[in-house]
C-alpha cells in the first residue's frame, strides 16, 4: 500500500494506491491534516488507484473528510486505473463537481461482503452477520444518496442532472456524428439500460422523491459487477470522464448545508 502527498502552488494532492486498511486510514487522516492544517490548502484532490478494502477503514476516512468539509475545505477525487468497493465509495464521496475518472478506469460499486474463502460460520452466526451486512449496506447507501442530494442542491436538481446525462448518452448512441468523430459507442449498463436509468430519474421528478434513485443504486450495487466510467457518470457517481469532453456535468452543482430541507425528501419509503 502506498499513500503520499504532493504539494503544489494552489492545491495539494494525496495519492492512494493499494488496499485500504485501518493503518492506511490512519495515515490518510494524518496526510489530510498535513495538507489542510500545515500547507493550508483550501482544496485538495485525492487520487485513487485501489481495489478497495475494509469498511471500518473507509468510514474513518470519510469522517476525516467530513470534518474538514465542515471547516470549509474542498476535497475532489480522481480515479486512475481502478477504484473498487471501499475505494469506489471514496471516489463517489468527493465534492460534487470534482469527481473524475478516465474512460478506461475499472469501477466496482457493490454491497458489503465477507472476504475470505476459509471463513466458517454457524447458521445463527451467518444470520446475524447477514443482518449486520444489510445494515451496513443501508447506512452506506443513505450516506451516499444524502451526499448527492446536498451536493447537487436538492433531490430535484440531482434528478434533473441524472435525466439530462442519460438523455445525452441516449442521443449520442444514435448519433452518426459521434460515430464518425471516432467516439466509442455506448455499451449496455449491467441490467439497467440507459432508458431504465432515465426513467428512474424522471420518476424522481414526477413523484417528488429520491426513492427511485435510491432503489436504482441499490439494485445496481447488488449486481456486484464492474461498471464503466460512462455508467458511473450517468448514475451521477462521478462528474466527469477525463478523456471524454462530452461527459461533463451539464449544470453547476449547488452546495447546501447538511440540515437543508431537501434532505427530508430522502426519508425511506417515500
Amino acid at each position: 500500500m502506498s499513500i503520499s502527498i504532493h504539494p503544489s502552488t494552489n492545491s495539494g494532492a494525496l495519492l492512494l494506491s493499494g488496499e485500504i486498511t485501518e493503518d492506511v486510514a490512519l495515515r490518510f487522516e494524518s496526510c489530510i491534516e498535513l495538507l489542510f492544517a500545515y500547507y493550508r490548502y483550501d482544496q485538495i484532490t485525492v487520487e485513487i488507484n485501489s481495489p478497495g478494502g475494509q469498511v471500518t477503514a473507509l468510514e474513518h476516512m470519510l469522517a476525516s473528510l467530513e470534518r474538514w468539509r465542515g471547516l470549509g475545505r474542498q476535497v475532489g477525487t480522481k480515479a486512475s486505473f481502478r477504484a473498487g468497493s471501499a475505494a469506489a465509495m471514496l471516489l463517489a464521496m468527493g465534492d460534487i463537481g470534482s469527481r473524475s475518472a478516465s474512460g478506461s478506469t475499472t469501477l466496482l460499486f457493490h454491497s458489503a461482503r465477507i472476504d475470505g474463502a476459509n471463513a466458517m460460520f454457524t447458521a445463527s452466526a451467518a444470520t446475524s452477520l447477514g443482518t449486520l451486512l444489510q445494515g451496513k449496506d443501508l447506512l452506506h447507501l443513505e450516506r451516499l444518496v444524502g451526499h448527492q442530494v446536498r451536493g447537487f442542491g436538492g433531490w430535484h436538481a440531482l434528478a434533473a442532472e441524472g435525466a439530462a446525462r442519460c438523455e445525452h448518452l441516449i442521443k449520442r448512441s444514435g448519433s452518426r456524428t459521434s460515430r464518425s468523430a471516432g467516439q466509442p459507442p455506448v455499451t449496455p449498463f449491467g441490467s439497467l439500460s440507459l432508458a431504465t436509468l432515465a426513467r428512474s430519474f424522471r420518476h424522481c421528478q414526477e413523484r417528488q422523491s429520491i426513492a427511485p434513485y435510491r432503489r436504482m443504486l441499490s439494485r445496481r450495487f447488488a449486481e456486484d459487477r464492474a461498471m464503466s466510467a460512462a455508467e458511473a457518470w450517468a448514475l451521477c457517481l462521478i462528474d466527469s470522464v477525463l478523456d471524454r469532453p462530452d461527459l461533463q456535468p451539464s449544470s453547476k452543482p449547488l452546495s447546501t448545508a447538511p440540515d437543508d430541507p431537501v434532505v427530508s425528501a430522502m426519508r425511506p419509503g417515500m
